[in-house]
């Protein structure tokens, strides 16, 4: 058994055949039961806190992929490098989009503003218009008022004379008779 995963083991808690299960028909020393990208991948995963990395390299404990060689660090660096600048390209890429669509928002909330702007003239044309319409109904309104007092107080007075005259006409008729 190599000694990083010895070492590994050891940190783990588990057995050698908890943590490789044995293939059937097949020795110890063969090799885990599934792929060693996937343990690799597993163990990356739990190290990926960078908290947890630091208390354990403090500590003198690493996981078995950790590199023990400058060669070693220099891959990880590589690897490191190599998916920050995959994250930093496609970062980029989704900053030009939003940027983009950030752009294109103002100038739709421009060209709005400018339609409400040119609104402006049009609605206090029509506002005026409005109160000119309403002073006028006013005007017509209380012209009415006038007219109809006046045909009211004329329809008054036109059956007054009728009456006078239906009373002179039967006085006269009685005087004649």
């Amino acid at each position: 058994m190599t000694q990083k995963k010895q070492h590994f083991i050891q940190q783990s808690g588990k057995t050698d055949n908890q943590q490789f299960p044995i293939k059937k028909n097949e020795e110890h020393d063969s090799g885990p039961a599934f792929p060693v990208g996937e343990v690799k991948k597993k163990e990356s995963e739990q190290w990926s806190s960078t908290e947890s990395m630091t208390a354990c390299v403090g500590a003198g404990r690493f996981p078995f992929w950790w590199p023990t060689t400058s060669e070693g660090t220099i891959k990880l660096n590589e690897d490191t490098t190599f998916q920050c600048n995959g994250q930093l390209s496609s970062l980029t890429i989704e900053n030009t989009i939003l940027n983009s669509k950030l752009e294109n928002e103002k100038q739709i909330k421009e060209r709005l503003e400018a339609e409400i702007e040119s609104y402006h003239p049009r609605l206090a044309a029509a506002l005026q218009d409005y109160d000119e319409i309403q002073t006028s109904k006013k005007d017509v309104e209380l012209a009415f008022q006038r007219a109809r007092e006046e045909w009211v107080l004329l329809e008054e007075t036109l059956n007054f004379d009728i009456s006078n005259l239906k009373d002179n006409n039967e006085m006269l008729s009685q005087q004649l008779s």
